[in-house]
């Protein structure tokens, strides 16, 4: 083989291996951008590379990925329910009390699905892996997560209800009748993630984008509306050609 040839095969070699290479990038790219939504982006303005970007994100997909994260049961999701009601009445009245409780409860909430609770930041990056709008708001919610392990059972449940995070407390201490606004700015952002972690009766997957065991999305109401309007043919009073000759033959036979 000449010299000439060896040169070409080198560049046909390295050009496919440099091809390959950016394939398997925009790849990667894509599937992270497509399971983290918004938090890719959050976290490409935040450290200013991509590269660098992908990298922090595989990783907590990873941590994600090696977590039990599990669905409320039907009882207990309807416990958890009940006491945010009362939590919402309570608004009325004493809306800093509520607020705090409510910050609680949506911690307790967290961890019985399986997130640990101790740093803020790490719980917010691993529910973006589930649920990106959820994690969103919880990080625009001042004092949502509380240090507390990640103990489960009605006694740590009850505990993060009652009591206030260091963040939470702050805003009650300080509060005037001034302040309900902010508070039920707060309250509301808070309903918001207590109800994306309770209302889904299966834990997200974020590779299929849809909750595992999920039904398949029903007929368009187009194939609906077309498959009823589609006319029905009662072919026993049809009037053929072929009837009407077997009658008038019956007749004359007949007469």
């Amino acid at each position: 083989m000449s010299l000439l040839a060896w040169a070409i095969l080198v560049v046909l070699i390295l050009g496919a291996a440099f091809a390959a290479v950016f394939v398997v990038d925009r790849s990667r790219s894509s599937r992270l951008r497509s399971r983290f939504g918004p938090e890719y982006d959050r976290t490409l303005q935040e450290t200013g590379d991509r590269r660098g970007t992908e990298r922090r994100l595989a990783s907590i997909a990873r941590r994600r990925d090696s977590l039990d994260i599990r669905p409320l049961t039907s009882d207990r999701r309807a416990t958890l329910q009940t006491e945010w009601a009362t939590l919402q009445a309570l608004f009325v009245d004493e809306p800093a009390t509520a607020t705090t409780r409510a910050d609680g409860l949506v911690t307790t909430v967290l961890r019985e699905r399986g997130y640990p609770t101790d740093d803020r930041d790490e719980t917010a990056s691993l529910l973006a892996v589930d649920d990106p709008a959820a994690a969103s708001r919880y990080r625009s919610v001042p004092g949502t997560a509380r240090p507390g392990g990640t103990g489960t059972g009605t006694a740590a449940a009850t505990d993060a209800v009652r009591a206030p995070s260091a963040a939470t407390q702050t805003v009650v201490d300080r509060a005037t009748p001034d302040d309900t606004d902010t508070l039920r700015e707060r309250f509301l952002g808070l309903r918001a993630i207590f109800e994306a972690l309770t209302t889904s009766t299966e834990s997200t997957t974020a590779r299929s984008g849809r909750p595992v065991g999920s039904a398949p999305a029903p007929a368009s109401a187009d194939t609906t509306d077309r498959r009823t309007a589609e006319p029905t043919t009662d072919t026993s009073t049809t009037d053929t050609p072929t009837t009407r000759e077997e009658a008038t033959t019956g007749r004359r036979q007949r007469a």
